[in-house]
């Protein structure tokens, strides 16, 4: 009797160990796959061979911070915010944005992915908005241009309206980029903006209008130029930057050699709200009228090497008297080219000082961001002398003239009036 008990006493342990080893083996398989799949496991077999790699880590790499603040604060709002509808991406995309706008880099900068599809449009000069140019004068944001043929045209904005909303909300505030990331949107979407108007016969006055306007697609040359009445070719450079940079090389060739031909007394290059662009494009521009070999820009990194740019071509403006108009909206590479100019003494500069951005960035867009970006700072552009350009040492004019918004509501731009006159003393001298 002992030895049958014994024998139905191990066939029970048998029945039950054999589910539970396969439920552990199972587990085991899974959180095998979990690791290997956390840490970018792959394998393959070639040749006879079998290899493998890892990529990644299972958790970020250890910091000094605890984060049970973070979660308590998102736990916080999702419980007791007093709409329920919280969009977890966006509360995603903004603590990100926190993180990054920390390092008061305003240039360093995270991009959701619409907002990276905006930027690679704007950057080829294509884009879903309202078609206008803005700019800063006596500290508020005003309309600059307003393209032909855009929503904004057949919807009566004007050159000289200030930006005071968009969409009922207050921009007074805020920066061009940021005003310029609300109204852009969608074609076939509204978008209302507020803005303020001098009221005729006075300049003084204003008064408010509200304007609604269907955005569309909106696209415009990065460079156009003109003759005036003095004999001189007037070259605006809106940007360096087209769909790519041998499309923008190739444009301010044509350019240039459709102002051959003209054969002008002198050249005026206005680059007022010229955010910049391309590194290799005020080296290039500036490859017409500076001497094979002189440095144009040196481009340091974070090791404080020294990576100096230099003119590698023969220009076809070397002699010609030229004068290049700048403001508070020209910035990063545009503000280069400028300086590198006065440097050699070979333009005068004329107009308001500049906005001071000395720095470049890398665009970071994993495959695995579903499409967003951040822009990063990786270099300083230095001057010829080894300047660097900041807010607080930006180019400063030869000559300086304002525009008041009296002036410029009027349609005056003495700006451009002085610089014709310059041109017309250097032919005359």
């Amino acid at each position: 009797m002992k030895r049958q008990g014994a024998n139905l006493s191990k066939s029970r342990v048998e029945r039950w160990i054999i589910p539970v080893l396969s439920f552990v083996v199972v587990i085991l398989i899974f959180a095998v796959g979990y690791v290997l799949g956390r840490t970018g496991f792959s394998a393959a077999f070639e040749n006879g061979e079998f290899s493998y790699t890892f990529s990644g880590r299972l958790y970020p790499e250890e910091k000094e911070l605890n984060f049970d603040l973070f979660w308590d604060v998102w736990n916080k709002l999702e419980d007791t915010y007093v709409e329920k509808s919280i969009d977890e991406s966006d509360m995603f995309d903004g603590a990100i944005k926190g993180m990054v706008s920390s390092l008061n880099d305003p240039a360093t900068r995270f991009f959701s992915s619409e907002e990276t599809s905006q930027y690679e449009q704007e950057r080829a000069g294509k884009f879903e908005g309202i078609g206008i140019e803005m700019g800063y004068l006596d500290g508020q944001v005003i309309v600059r241009r307003v393209f032909d043929d855009s929503p904004a045209k057949v919807s009566g904005v004007q050159v000289g309206d200030t930006i005071i909303g968009v969409d009922s909300e207050d921009v007074t505030s805020m920066s061009i980029s940021e005003i310029a990331e609300k109204i852009r949107g969608e074609s076939g979407t509204q978008v209302t903006i507020a803005v303020l108007r001098s009221t005729y016969p006075s300049s003084t006055s204003q008064e408010e209008k509200e304007i609604q306007i269907t955005r569309g697609e909106v696209y415009y040359e990065s460079i156009i130029w003109e003759m005036t009445d003095d004999d001189i070719a007037l070259v605006t450079v809106r940007r360096f930057t087209e769909n790519n940079f041998f499309d923008f090389a190739l444009l301010w060739d044509n350019v240039v050699n459709e102002i051959s031909e003209e054969d002008p007394s002198g050249l005026i290059i206005d680059i007022r709200g010229n955010g910049g662009g391309y590194l290799d494009g005020a080296p290039y521009l500036a490859g017409e009228f500076l001497d094979k070999g002189e440095v144009v820009l040196y481009v340091q990194d974070r090791e404080k090497n020294l990576d100096a740019k230099a003119v590698s071509r023969d220009g076809k403006f070397k002699k010609i008297p030229v004068v290049i108009l700048v403001d508070s909206g020209t910035a990063s590479s545009a503000e280069i080219f400028a300086g590198a100019l006065q440097y050699y003494k070979r333009a005068t500069i004329i107009g308001e000082r500049t906005y001071g951005k000395g720095t470049a960035q890398d665009v970071i867009k994993p495959s695995t961001w579903g499409g967003a970006s951040i822009h990063i700072t990786t270099q300083k552009w230095l001057l010829p002398d080894k300047r660097w350009i900041n807010e607080d040492d930006p180019i400063t004019p030869d000559i300086e003239v304002e525009v008041t918004i009296e002036q410029f509501k009027r349609g005056e731009d003495p700006q451009l009036e002085r610089a014709i006159e310059e041109v017309v003393n250097m032919i005359g001298s």
